[in-house]
């Protein structure tokens, strides 16, 4: 995907303000009592009798409202990613933001605090819009400037309170504040779990005291609404400053505690940035003297298996709100699994000291946790009664020397084997890491102790470990060449972790322990560390075992044995799938020479190879010298995802990664093909990979070893010259996938920059007069620049650039819509020549692969139509419409203008624009142009103003 530089200029807001659209947007006045739109032009189709063809020169509006709608979205990705809108935006939203609409005896929030809606009990429902209402009161974070409504609730005495705005149409904001609506908000949120409404999971009111509750918008949004508030029961300790969970003695641990039944009571003034946003937890603990804590939180969701974004917040500090002096803090997004946040060891002066845990709620509003807090290094530690030593290693330090460890296991330099140091549950061992050279690879290296710990009966396994230094460990099932089944978090010096397993089968495992963190330099002593092992014994669960036509209960041993499939979620009542014969990637057939084409299908397709973490078939080719290999899915439908990577052994080899990808080679599908680079000659085998939902089902692959000589014209002194077909086009086709790079190319669209680098051909058109030539760019993601002169070529700006023809440059009024090749492929459209033009043909980014380039002509250019209004405005006068524009005595000599109308602005595809005047001479007053119609009723009507050469040619 391309990472866009956001630019944010009228977005999210301009889907429903008021004004009217023309080449540019401006403020209208009221149409017959209704606030007049936003005009979002489509493409224009006749629709009565007094409408004509489509007209070109409504395309560039067309293209520019298309362009605001394409940055509305990109808008509203950047909320999700964290991004700030910028002040250009804010401005044009308070520019275009719609006045005020009465809504009669409609039940609903009030405009602002003086004529707020009382709520008189709790709990309490209501329903209503902000469409048409003003932006009174600012939003709690600054981020837009919405319509907002009020409500006003005064309890009888102080207790704690969920809102809630679930159920909402629109992206709404919500603020609580107290005694007014000024200053700064008691409670807001901006997305609660019903994302994008919002949430306030708890907040305190003040018995006697009048609060506000302020409906608003995210960014300018408005919209429908639900209202709900309800009495909570009273905050559990830990809620705040004033009753914080209280820890008496170091170390303290809680396992699976929740957050979801806290107060949000600190937010914006933390050092968590928007990740104090939800409920918070408040722990203290009191030092008597110097000591060095660390804290370490967990965070996950109580689903299994979780299926939601947690955006956990820690933070330690010597004081409460509002005062707080920020010691140490971390936050993070996760999904599915947790990953632990740590406090890194710090030193701490004899004092009362606050842990507050909180998090982000777009997503999500809580979760459950488990914390630690401990005290932690300097240490200097020393073998225990009844630890067992770990076996000698005997190097000098510091040194420069190749592995042989009688514990080295995997990490052993070739040609020395792996070797193991045997132990058993209930054992510590007392064992040393360091730094060192490596002689054969001449880098820096960790020394890596392996233990192999053999399970008679099923168990539990729980490693412990501490060190001078910090460690990182990891349990693996298999020694060599797999990737660990568990990887424990990684201690700072002095500091204990633990990671425990779920049931383990009887057989043998390996526990890696290795120093961890940054290596500078070889170490003159070596660090000392405690790890043990304790077993509790299980009992292994039992699955569905589908094998031979059969289905059973089994433990996953017992299956295996069997040769089946196993499913822990699944009993016999589920039927057992149809797997695909070549599920397994020893079963991958007989190795295909090249050319080889494979069909199949990986539906019900599981693992064979753990490295890619996703359900796959296996295919395999031979080479007998080493080639350049093309791999395309071209005979398949809707695969969008694909493994890089070919396997030179069975199921999880050695590997090589693909060299370029080409989404247009199989065009008009959108498949891919791969190319890797300098294949040596061998037995390779392809993964057909599941990614559920976009790449399942049948598939056709063709593999080939392909040419890797550049095009002819892969440079700019080679250019292809194109024979301009006159009032026609004509088309050339080929492929990148092997030309050098000439030129970095980059394109401002919208307010974005797009990039090119990678391999790419040129063409030349010479032009002996000015036409007007369209240049269309496919098949997928392209990038087409054009220089004037040879000795502009790869001058930096093109003449003309385009990356997608979705964002629409500025185009002349005589563009043809037909000629457009859409979506992410590129198109510029322009009155060239006479002179010599150099056309670059490239991809996005590195892309590269096939192209088709086609140019058309439209003959030469005969005049220039006037300026299209950039200025318009409509305004109700008596029964008219009157439309205004200002332009200059110069431009409006050159044509005569068009007037478009439209009841509807939406959808985009809708091509229902009708013209209404045309061949308009328009009055001149004031320096202004006008045209007045009569008015539609109580109809809304939208109009576009495009300009025309008097004499078309």
């Amino acid at each position: 995907m391309k990472n866009r530089m956001r630019l944010f200029v009228g977005l999210a807001a301009l889907l429903s303000v008021v004004a009217v659209f023309a080449a540019s947007t401006v403020i209208s006045q009221t149409t017959h009592g209704k606030s007049a739109t936003v005009t979002y032009v489509r493409d224009a189709e006749p629709n009565s009798a007094s409408a004509t063809s489509t007209d070109p020169a409504i395309t560039k509006v067309i293209a520019e409202q298309r362009e605001l709608q394409g940055l509305y979205h990109e808008f509203q990705a950047a909320k999700t990613a964290g991004a700030a809108p910028a002040p250009a935006l804010l401005s044009r939203v308070a520019q275009l933001r719609p006045p005020a609409v009465r809504r009669g005896s409609l039940d609903q929030g009030g405009e602002d605090c003086t004529t707020s809606t009382p709520i008189d009990f709790v709990p309490y429902t209501d329903f209503g819009s902000t469409f048409g209402y003003q932006d009174e009161i600012p939003e709690c974070d600054g981020s837009g400037a919405g319509p907002d409504v009020v409500y006003s609730y005064t309890p009888a005495t102080t207790g704690d309170y969920y809102v809630s705005m679930c159920g909402s149409s629109y992206d709404t904001k919500l603020s609580v504040y107290a005694d007014n609506c000024g200053g700064v908000p008691i409670a807001c949120n901006d997305d609660g779990p019903c994302w994008p409404s919002s949430v306030i999971a708890r907040v305190t009111l003040v018995g006697g005291t009048t609060h506000y509750f302020v409906i608003d918008g995210w960014n300018g949004d408005f919209g429908d609404y639900a209202f709900y508030i309800e009495e909570l029961a009273p905050a559990p300790q830990g809620d705040n400053c004033d009753n914080p969970i209280v820890v008496a003695d170091l170390p303290f641990s809680v396992v699976n505690e929740t957050n979801c039944v806290y107060s949000n009571n600190y937010s914006g003034s933390t050092c968590l940035s928007n990740q104090d946003e939800g409920p918070d937890v408040i722990y203290s603990f009191t030092l008597t003297t110097q000591t060095s804590v660390e804290i370490i939180l967990n965070a996950h969701l109580s689903d299994t298996p979780p299926q939601e974004w947690v955006m956990p917040g820690i933070l330690l500090s010597d004081h409460c709100p509002p005062d707080w002096t920020c010691i140490a803090s971390a936050s993070s997004w996760t999904i599915v699994e947790s990953i632990p946040l740590v406090l890194d060891c710090n030193s701490l002066a004899a004092g009362t000291y606050y842990v507050m845990i909180d998090n982000g709620t777009w997503l999500h509003p809580c979760y459950s946790y488990d914390l630690l807090i401990q005290t932690c290094g300097p240490c200097d530690l020393v073998s225990q009664p009844g630890d067992v030593e770990e076996v000698a290693e005997a190097f000098p330090l510091p040194g420069t020397f190749s592995i042989n460890d009688p514990d080295g296991g995997c990490n052993n330099d070739t040609p020395f084997a792996p070797q193991f140091h045997d132990v058993a549950g209930g054992q510590t061992v007392h064992g040393r890491t360091f730094a060192y050279t490596d002689s054969i690879s001449g880098s820096l290296r960790a020394d890596t102790d392996w233990y192999r710990l053999s399970l008679a009966m099923p168990a539990e396994l729980t490693v412990t470990y501490v060190g001078e230094t910090s460690l990182q460990a990891a349990l693996l099932e298999a020694p060599c060449g797999t990737i660990p089944l568990q990887n424990g978090i990684q201690t700072t010096p002095c500091g204990s972790r633990s990671m425990t397993t779920t049931c383990l089968a009887p057989g043998d495992y390996y526990i890696r322990i290795t120093r961890g963190g940054a290596l500078s330099s070889p170490d003159t002593e070596p660090f000392e560390y405690r790890v043990s092992f304790d077993l509790v014994t299980c009992e292994l669960p039992t699955g569905r075992c589908c094998y031979a036509g059969i289905c059973s209960m089994y433990t996953e041993p017992e299956c295996d044995i069997l040769g089946g499939y196993w499913d822990a979620l699944l009993t016999c009542a589920d039927p057992c799938p149809i797997y695909p014969p070549n599920d397994h990637c020893e079963n991958a057939g007989v190795p295909a020479t090249l050319p080889a084409t494979f069909t199949g299908t990986n539906v019900n397709a599981t693992n064979d190879c753990p490295q890619e973490g996703d359900p796959q078939v296996w295919h395999v080719f031979t080479t007998t010298e080493t080639q350049d290999i093309q791999i395309d899915y071209c005979g398949t439908q809707n695969f969008h995802s694909f493994n890089p990577w070919i396997y030179d052994g069975c199921p999880c080899g050695d590997r090589i990664m693909l060299e370029a990808v080409d989404w247009g080679f199989c065009s008009p599908i959108t498949a891919m093909t791969g190319l890797w680079r300098s294949v040596p000659a061998g037995t390779w085998y392809i993964s057909v990979t599941m990614y559920d939902p976009n790449s399942i089902g049948e598939y056709t692959i063709h593999v080939n070893a392909v040419s890797s000589l550049p095009p002819d014209n892969d440079e700019c002194a080679a250019a292809a010259p194109l024979t301009l077909v006159p009032n026609g086009s004509v088309t050339v086709s080929g492929t990148t996938m092997n030309a050098a790079a000439s030129c970095t190319d980059a394109c401002d669209e919208g307010g974005f920059t797009y990039s090119s680098s990678g391999g790419d051909v040129f063409y030349s058109l010479d032009l002996s007069e000015t036409r007007k030539i369209a240049l269309a760019l496919g098949t997928s993601d392209m990038h087409i620049s054009v220089y004037e002169g040879q000795g502009q070529c790869c001058v930096s700006p093109a003449l003309l650039c385009n990356d997608d023809d979705a964002n629409f440059v500025p185009l002349p009024s005589w563009d043809v819509p037909e000629q457009h090749p859409g979506e992410s492929r590129s198109y510029v459209a322009a009155n060239m020549g006479p002179g010599l033009f150099l056309i670059r043909v490239a991809k996005y980014g590195a892309q590269v692969g096939a192209y088709t380039l086609t140019v058309y002509d439209n003959g030469p250019l005969h005049c220039t139509p006037p300026d299209a209004p950039d200025d318009l405005t409509a305004m109700v006068e008596g029964d008219n419409i009157e439309l205004r524009w200002s332009t200059d005595a110069a431009s409006a000599a050159r044509g005569t203008y068009r007037i478009w109308a439209n009841t509807n602005w939406m959808p985009f595809d809708d091509l229902s624009w009708t013209i209404v005047a045309d061949n308009i001479v328009p009055v001149v007053a004031d320096d202004h142009l006008y045209y007045s119609e009569p008015a539609a009723g109580n109809s809304m009507m939208f109009y576009i103003v495009t300009g025309h050469c008097t004499d078309t040619p």
